[in-house]
């Protein structure tokens, strides 16, 4: 909270000096708390410990479920931005059927086809819906009405879409990190540690949306661009 304040005074034309005497601190504690310290911006995914959750899949006639190689991967991930945000991270395995019960300050690289909670989740958003259209998934800006369907589903496998959101479930709220495919929830992580900082700059800690496109090779992510938000929620 500390560094954060200072990134804000500093950006708003203050300098140490000032900073320091309305503080009562010296000029050289000032740069420090100003340069050391967690990032602000983890404040994004809330205080900690985060639940970090991603889907148990069925396979065919297999004993328990597998977790898709991008889910796991993307999980991986996002363990390594939450740790270097100095955030403690506790793994959780949505079980087969997509039944849990979040805890606050979690964290669900799932779908809302791969989960009633999620899929409750991201019902309860108000500008942006991710629901069935026949066969596929598209996401749709509530307001506009402009729908957002991934290019995987029209033959371009080296693309994909993924939600983004922290919204409303059942007193508190869940962090959704939700692709249309599995590859999309990993574009999202890369794309949330690359603009981490800004994101958080036009959200802050309140509910919010956004959509994200991602382009791969294989598992590795090659490029990602904002396609809607990030927008907070009113």
């Amino acid at each position: 909270m500390r560094r954060s304040l200072v990134q804000e005074l500093h950006a708003d034309g203050w300098s140490y000096a000032k900073i320091a005497d309305a503080a009562g601190l010296s000029r050289g504690r000032v740069h420090q708390v100003r340069h050391q310290g967690p990032a602000p911006e983890g404040a994004l995914f809330g205080a900690g410990p985060i639940t970090l959750a991603v889907p148990v899949r069925k396979v065919g006639d297999r004993a328990g479920g597998v977790v898709a190689v991008e889910d796991a991967t993307a999980a991986e991930r996002m363990g390594e931005l939450l740790t270097s945000l100095t955030l403690d991270v506790e793994p959780f395995h949505i079980p087969v059927g997509g039944q849990w019960d979040p805890p606050p300050d979690a964290i669900a690289i799932c779908g809302p086809k791969s989960s009633p909670v999620t899929a409750e989740a991201v019902g309860a958003d108000p500008l942006v819906t991710f629901s069935a259209d026949g066969a596929t998934w598209v996401l749709k800006d509530r307001a506009s009405g402009a729908l957002f369907q991934s290019p995987w589903d029209n033959g371009d496998a080296t693309r994909d879409l993924a939600y983004v959101g922290r919204v409303p479930y059942r007193g508190h709220r869940l962090f959704v990190i939700a692709g249309v495919h599995a590859s999309g929830s990993l574009g999202a992580v890369d794309h949330l540690a690359r603009h981490l900082p800004e994101i958080y700059n036009a959200v802050g800690t309140d509910s919010f949306s956004m959509v994200i496109g991602a382009r791969f090779d294989g598992t590795k992510v090659i490029e990602t661009e904002t396609m809607w938000g990030p927008r907070k929620h009113a």
